[in-house]
């Protein structure tokens, strides 16, 4: 199984986001949701998607199942339908917390691949990450001041976060796709100073409690889109 955030209300949207979910946005012809479902590895069969702000237009625009389709034109590949479910996470408590919405669809499952609605990520970034029992995708950032530097040792596993660092100096910070198990509803969900849960900190309580190496898998292709200028510099990236 695969889990999707898309419940935000993605205010850096501006008024776009008043009538449309942030993850439902247009880039190069395909909603932000798209871009992940149809390049989504054949081995996942079903996607959970966390709605909330709009929910109504996610799920008239998905219903119960969706098609991928990868840009394969040639009729050699059979793809297989994704069976989508739904979960409502009704107040924006955070990113643990809507992972923990899910609970109830995720345990008794071996392993579950858990991404942001909104970002764009690689084929081979889901394949990696989902190899794994535990693991974090990172990007590489030229400055990592004020964000939450991830640090990981010489056998790639992560053994802290930093919250708000504050040197001006390149390093890796959290692209939001996770590889993990029903192990980590074991733990209390880790909340942030803005009242917020976390998951990557509620993973690194996992991980220190029980021991486990949370693999750090390092994103190839990777955009993070928080306004409409955001898929406007992808779309030009991408046509030239």
């Amino acid at each position: 199984k695969a889990v999707m955030f898309a419940a935000g209300k993605g205010t850096r949207m501006g008024e776009a986001s008043n009538h449309t979910p942030k993850p439902m946005q247009m880039l190069a012809g395909k909603t932000l949701m798209e871009h992940k479902l149809d390049i989504l590895p054949d081995q996942f069969d079903e996607v959970i998607i966390v709605v909330g702000h709009l929910k109504e237009k996610i799920m008239e625009r998905f219903g119960s199942e969706y098609m991928r389709n990868d840009g394969d034109v040639s009729g050699n590949v059979a793809r297989k339908p994704i069976k989508i479910t739904y979960v409502v996470q009704d107040e924006p408590f955070g990113t643990a917390h809507a992972l923990w919405c899910c609970k109830d669809n995720l345990i008794g499952t071996d392993r579950f691949l858990v991404m942001m609605g909104d970002d764009i990520y690689d084929k081979e970034s889901m394949l990696e990450c989902a190899s794994y029992d535990c693991s974090m995708l990172l990007r590489h950032q030229d400055s990592i001041k004020g964000m939450a530097k991830i640090v990981f040792d010489d056998d790639g596993c992560i053994t802290d976060i930093l919250e708000k660092w504050q040197t001006d100096e390149p390093g890796f910070v959290c692209a939001g796709m996770y590889s993990l198990t029903p192990a980590i509803f074991d733990c209390e969900m880790y909340q942030l100073p803005n009242g917020e849960f976390g998951l990557p900190q509620t993973i690194m309580t996992l991980s220190k409690t029980r021991h486990i190496c949370v693999q750090a898998i390092k994103a190839e292709k990777w955009h993070s889109i928080s306004s409409l200028e955001d898929i406007r510099a992808v779309e030009a990236e991408w046509a030239g």
